[in-house]
């Protein structure tokens, strides 16, 4: 049996780009930038992001979310923290409402590479 040396710290590169990052401004910015790249993405391959969106919106969910939701449930607080665009992370209503549109973009790539995305990438790979 070979053994695997494994680095767990992070290159120079990455601890500057986390330092840089730790800037608030700097961060927003980057997020922001990042998730219009997406918006723009699922625009080019047929998916109307903000469209979607709007539409989720108009339901209803505070009924559907009563009959299964556990309020005396306390979740991690990695669960509940700022996590990729979204400042309450994953367990919102934004990120909930844009989660499958983000998955036909980010997804968009991964069989046909970057220069030729195609809305089929995240069926393909799941």
């Amino acid at each position: 049996m070979t053994t695997i040396s494994v680095k767990n710290r992070p290159g120079l590169a990455s601890s500057l780009v986390n330092v840089i990052l730790g800037i608030k401004p700097i961060a927003d910015l980057a997020k922001h930038q990042a998730r219009e790249m997406m918006i723009n993405r699922a625009a080019k391959i047929g998916v109307d992001w903000r469209g979607n969106v709007e539409e989720l919106k108009t339901h209803n969910w505070a009924t559907e979310i009563a009959t299964i939701e556990d309020t005396n449930l306390d979740y991690p607080p990695y669960y509940v923290c700022s996590f990729h665009a979204y400042s309450k992370g994953n367990l919102d209503w934004e990120p909930a409402w844009e989660v499958e549109s983000a998955a036909l973009a980010v997804h968009s790539t991964i069989w046909s590479g970057s220069k030729n995305p195609q809305a089929n990438g995240d069926e393909l790979l799941r």
